[in-house]
């Protein structure tokens, strides 16, 4: 069985207390976050082998991210210090539906400043999985640090998941965000967005043109449809499975438990991506739905990882 990889931002989030804007916001819970840092997270605790490759501050933000992950078992080998930047930061807010937006303080954050050099002895197999996303792409070195290992996953014959979690203010602006992500596409056997992303990658005005536009770019195309659940494009065939309606708390977490669910199940799989057939997606996308759900009835990604563990 092969090892899930992710690679990019290990951060910490600040989330209020209280609910609306942050300027209202008072009072903060400390949070372990990064999406790539999360989903290794979920691999874990589902009961999957995962790594997380990464770097975070020489201080105290960054030994917490550490150990957290060495606490659910991620494997920390790829995770570094450094001397020269801190642990980047987040401030989420929360609306009343749980839904959040965020403020980022990493100019530059420690995450940015991952080196291909650093990681360039992994040793990637045919049967591992990588997944990574557009926050590693703004900047050098970072950028190139995940460019090298996706080549190298490509390589081994390896399967690459992409998650875009676009965050449009991280970017100097849309045309190069939208550029990035055309360019990084290529090495993606499976693409996994939200509805707003496949309509800003496509430039289609609804879901079912963006999935017309999308589908020829990858061999499988996920999009999440909130509480309506999710949809797997896979050539021509198409699969809907809906999702249960649950008390939403928080969704920061949600789309993270999402990707970690799908990356444990076929890493269960233990075959090529080829030969996992329709019937076996189905499942897989009913879990995934119902692990997303579990996340976002908890506040907090870590929490909902305990929980969903402890289930």
């Amino acid at each position: 069985m092969g090892k899930v990889y992710t690679i990019g931002e290990a951060l910490i989030d600040f989330v209020p207390e209280e609910r609306g804007s942050l300027k209202e916001a008072v009072h903060f819970e400390k949070k372990f976050g990064g999406a790539p840092a999360n989903v290794a997270m979920i691999v874990s605790v589902l009961g999957g082998d995962a790594a997380f490759i990464g770097k975070v501050g020489e201080d105290p933000f960054g030994e917490f991210l550490k150990s957290k992950m060495e606490e659910y078992n991620v494997d920390t080998n790829f995770v570094f210090f450094s001397k020269e930047a801190k642990t980047s930061l987040a401030f989420v807010s929360l609306d009343e539906e749980g839904d959040r937006d965020f403020i980022f303080y990493r100019n530059p954050g420690a995450d940015m400043e991952l080196r291909k050099e650093e990681i360039a002895e992994i040793e990637f197999k045919k049967e591992d999985f990588l997944c990574f996303g557009s926050f590693a792409l703004a900047k050098a070195p970072l950028k190139e640090a995940v460019k090298k290992t996706l080549e190298n996953m490509k390589q081994a014959g390896g399967t690459v998941l992409f998650d875009p979690n676009i965050r449009e203010d991280i970017w100097k602006n849309k045309e190069e965000l939208k550029n990035t992500l055309q360019e990084f596409l290529v090495y993606a056997d499976i693409l996994k967005a939200s509805e707003e992303e496949v309509l800003f990658l496509s430039g289609e005005k609804t879901v079912s043109e963006a999935v017309n536009v999308l589908k020829d770019k990858v061999s499988h195309l996920l999009v999440t449809l909130g509480k309506e659940g999710s949809l797997l494009i896979k050539g021509e065939k198409e699969i809907r499975r809906k999702g249960k309606e649950v008390n939403v708390v928080d969704t920061t977490g949600a789309g993270d438990a999402f990707v970690g669910a799908v990356l444990y199940q076929l890493q269960k799989k233990d075959r090529d991506l080829s030969l996992i057939s329709l019937d076996e997606w189905e499942n897989v996308l009913d879990y995934a739905n119902k692990t997303a759900g579990i996340a976002a009835t908890r506040k907090g990604a870590v929490e909902a990882v305990r929980d969903i563990r402890d289930e």
